[in-house]
Formats: structure tokens, C-alpha cells, sequence
């Protein structure tokens, strides 16, 4: 698969995550691998670490913030 397209699977298959249209299991099937692709590697981390939301062992709001838009961002970067 050419460094594109796995830029912007990767990109695809995270919105599909976020938005709760796919599981986690199924976002590690579909997930390009064996990539030397940066932005592909921090974005499969920023999924891999999800924070909990709140609670006790949770992450406050401005730390959960912080993941979802660094996830954003990651993923605007890959669609283009």
C-alpha cells in the first residue's frame, strides 16, 4: 500500500473510532501497519492511550480535551 493511501486509511479508520461507528478491536484489524509513518505511529498511541474520562483514575477535562484534539489534529494532518 502506497504512503498515501495508508495516510489516509489511518486517517479514516480513526474518525470511525472516535465516533463510535467501529470497535477498538476492529480499529486494530483495519489499522495500517508496518508504517514508518510518524504521524501514523502517534495516532495509533494517542488510540492505543485513550484516557478514561473523569473519575478517579480518570483525566480531567482539560487533559481529555487536550488527547481528543491532539487526536484531531493528527488526524486532519493524515486526510491531507
Amino acid at each position: 500500500m502506497e504512503a498515501t493511501e495508508q495516510r489516509k486509511l489511518a486517517a479514516k479508520v480513526a474518525q470511525e473510532f472516535c465516533n463510535e461507528e467501529i470497535t477498538f478491536d476492529q480499529f486494530l484489524e483495519r489499522y495500517p501497519d508496518d508504517t514508518k509513518d510518524r504521524d501514523i505511529e502517534d495516532l495509533f498511541d494517542l488510540i492505543e492511550h485513550w484516557p478514561k474520562r473523569g473519575g478517579l483514575l480518570g483525566a480531567n477535562e482539560s487533559k481529555y480535551q487536550f488527547h481528543l484534539n491532539s487526536v484531531g489534529e493528527l488526524i486532519s494532518r493524515l486526510t491531507y
